[in-house]
């Protein structure tokens, strides 16, 4: 399926703010998208494994609150929380480092809104080298990964060597 950065780019509202966590200062990404999808539809596809490894990868684990999951070659993380169909917080773990996400479904008209909070404590000088991008790029990459899931699930995935 193809798709245009425009399109996806202007789909995606996008927020950067501050707090302190765990007495840190850290950076928290807000990423927006709406999807043509009921909200148990989107769950569904956000958490059940042989969905989740179509669009971000093969995902492994004891897949509840207090278990662990890993995406191969990705992140592993713990799950705190699950409330079906509205809310995951999992941990975050990557490379040595350990940041939150929350994604959020909301309803809205005839789909269903996600928004993927990521909040991380940031180098300065990864902050300098990277700007916003330092908070988790790859959550670009997952909405357009999902609308494009959603929009033709039986499609082959998105390959990024294809123009």
């Amino acid at each position: 399926m193809k798709f245009t950065v425009a399109g996806h780019l202007g789909a995606v509202q996008r927020s950067l703010s501050t707090r302190t966590r765990v007495g840190r200062p850290m950076r928290v990404l807000a990423a927006v998208r709406t999807f043509d999808a009921a909200p148990e539809e989107l769950w569904d596809a956000l958490t059940a494994p042989e969905r989740i490894q179509v669009w971000l990868g093969p995902t492994s684990g004891d897949l509840r609150v207090g278990g662990r999951f890993d995406i191969e070659d990705n992140a592993s993380g713990d799950i705190v929380t699950c409330d079906k169909p509205r809310l995951i917080g999992v941990t975050w773990e990557f490379d040595g480092d350990i940041s939150w996400v929350h994604a959020t479904l909301t309803p809205s008209g005839d789909g269903t809104g996600l928004t993927v909070e990521h909040t991380a404590a940031i180098p300065p000088e990864f902050w300098e080298q990277y700007g916003p991008g330092a908070t988790g790029i790859g959550w670009e990459m997952a909405l357009l990964a999902i609308a494009e899931y959603l929009a033709a699930p039986d499609a082959p995935p998105l390959d990024p060597a294809d123009p």
